[in-house]
């Protein structure tokens, strides 16, 4: 038993140092663009009176609604008390980094209670070492508390389902209200204790009891969502006006340029070959599933099983058809997924055994070592334009993405173009707008592929565009590539996967230079031809 909790000890500690070392990975330039959203909503106060907070215009109103509020009320709290890093940023993401530690802890509950003490240990190592938990760990968005709820939600159910303590309904109640005012999907996290208040209303003799409390948690997860996340009711107008746009947008209703990427990416195949392998491990995953398999036909208690494999086959069914598909959506998975393949691997002669968790060590090791141990390639490129490109020269570079070089004061040297390129109609006339810019600048900094990956992506709409970025690649415009700053961190290039899994913090940058200095005209008829 000592060396157990030793192990566990140790699992904690090594989770410490992947999920808060390098927290500046960005060296402090917001490059991820919900973090900004966090940030700009951050400036709040507490009203002066009832009046002022029951009021839209509230100074407690973050006045977005994309995401839940609580996560910032965390973050500004744990700064204004603790400053631990004399940054919100930095603070956000440490939060996140605790948050991840939390999980650690809870998924090893969770296995020891389903499975056994090792069967829990080796889940949370495989948890630790997934790279989509180091790298939201990294980032203040939701991912994080999201799964510390989740987990708690499932150990607590499991509780009550072992033990009938139908109280802590009560107590899960409360942690579905403080999910959902992180992110509206937290409702989803109540089919878990849904299950087992199905399995015991048809065991138990007194099912108004049970009812009783189980109803009591949905009022109290109510209140508690009411209470953190206010101005979602008095503020109703403009929260569901971000949340019916979003939706849009998630379900391809409406196309915003940020995932116009998504077009023609087909349905749970997607995320099974461009996301999970790398958010969560190339052996990983494979034992997921085998672990899931061995899973449902074994003889193991029926009810522990459906509660362990319903909440991420219904969330997977469900998040694996929309539209869009950030990387971000499927990380509520990877806690499920660790404990399958710890499964798995229980199942595995001992020498297989340490093979596989060695591998999966070193999966989680290289990227971990990758993205932390080194500058970004976008601070990287703009250190190179400062030491290479003379001041007063014209830089082009996309809208909707991060224009190279960052400013180090409070004047760019540099007189910086965007272009448009998601613009519609696709015309000669945008492509003669187009053609100027390029005409004029004596640099193209392209900072990821965000934005020409959709473009190319989307060949139907934008024709015209996909002809302007083949002829650049091709050289036909007259730039050349001068340089071009890249980190894939398992030692391939990840090109092929999920955009938004390497566009914030290892994205490739092209440094192109006009070098032929063609006309607008010249480089309209290269592109028309």
């Amino acid at each position: 038993m000592p060396i157990k909790k030793n192990l566990l000890l140790v699992l904690l500690l090594i989770s410490s140092v992947l999920a808060l070392y390098g927290g500046n990975w960005d060296s402090g330039h917001y490059l991820h663009p919900d973090e900004r959203l966090y940030i700009n909503a951050s400036d709040i106060r507490l009203p002066v009176s009832i009046k002022e907070f029951l009021s839209p215009q509230s100074p407690l109103n973050l006045h977005m609604f994309y995401y839940g509020p609580l996560p910032v009320y965390l973050y500004k709290i744990f700064y204004q008390l603790f400053n631990p890093t004399g940054n919100l940023l930095l603070t956000g993401r440490f939060l996140s980094g605790l948050f991840t530690i939390l999980t650690v802890f809870l998924i090893f509950q969770i296995g020891k209670r389903v499975f056994n003490e090792k069967v829990g240990l080796v889940a949370g190592f495989i948890f630790i070492f997934a790279p989509g938990i180091i790298q939201h760990a990294h980032f203040i968005t939701t991912e994080s508390i999201l799964n510390f709820f989740l987990a708690l939600i499932m150990l607590i159910s499991i509780f009550v389902y072992k033990n009938r303590q139908l109280r802590w309904f009560l107590i899960i109640g409360l942690l579905i209200g403080a999910a959902t005012a992180s992110k509206v999907t937290g409702l989803s996290f109540g089919l878990i204790p849904l299950i087992v208040y199905i399995y015991l209303l048809v065991k138990a003799k007194n099912k108004i009891t049970v009812s009783v409390y189980f109803f009591g948690s949905l009022i109290l997860a109510g209140l508690t969502s009411l209470v953190l996340s206010p101005y979602q009711i008095i503020d109703f107008h403009s929260f569901m006006g971000e949340q019916l746009y979003m939706q849009s947008v998630v379900l391809g209703f409406s196309k915003a340029p940020f995932t116009l990427i998504y077009q023609n990416t087909p349905s749970y195949i997607y995320p099974l070959l461009s996301i999970l392998p790398l958010t969560f491990g190339f052996l990983s995953l494979p034992l997921s599933l085998i672990g899931f398999y061995y899973l449902i036909k074994s003889r193991r208690n029926k009810i522990l099983t459906i509660l362990l494999i319903a909440y991420p086959l219904v969330y997977f069914a469900w998040a694996g058809a929309w539209f869009a598909k950030f990387s971000r959506y499927y990380i509520l998975l990877i806690p499920f997924l660790s404990l399958f393949a710890a499964y798995a691997i229980s199942r595995l002669q001992k020498k297989y055994q340490i093979i596989a968790l060695v591998v999966i060590a070193a999966n989680g090791l290289i990227f971990f070592k990758s993205i932390y141990f080194q500058k970004n390639t976008r601070v990287q490129a703009s250190d190179w334009v400062y030491q290479h490109i003379l001041p007063g020269k014209v830089i082009a570079g996309e809208y909707w993405d991060d224009n190279l070089p960052f400013p180090k004061q409070s004047l760019l040297p540099y007189t910086i173009v965007q272009l448009d390129v998601y613009a519609q109609p696709d015309d000669r006339s945008k492509l003669k707008t187009l053609a100027d810019q390029l005409g004029k600048s004596d640099y193209f900094i392209i900072s990821s592929r965000r934005v020409y990956a959709s473009i190319l992506r989307n060949e139907n709409s934008y024709p015209l565009t996909v002809k302007l970025y083949q002829s650049l690649f091709s050289g036909k415009l007259g730039y050349k590539l001068v340089k071009k700053f890249t980190n894939y961190p398992f030692g391939f290039p990840d090109d092929w996967a999920d955009e938004s899994f390497q566009s914030y913090d290892h994205p490739p940058v092209m440094i192109f230079a006009n070098e032929k200095r063609f006309t607008p005209a010249e480089l309209i008829s290269t592109i028309w031809q």
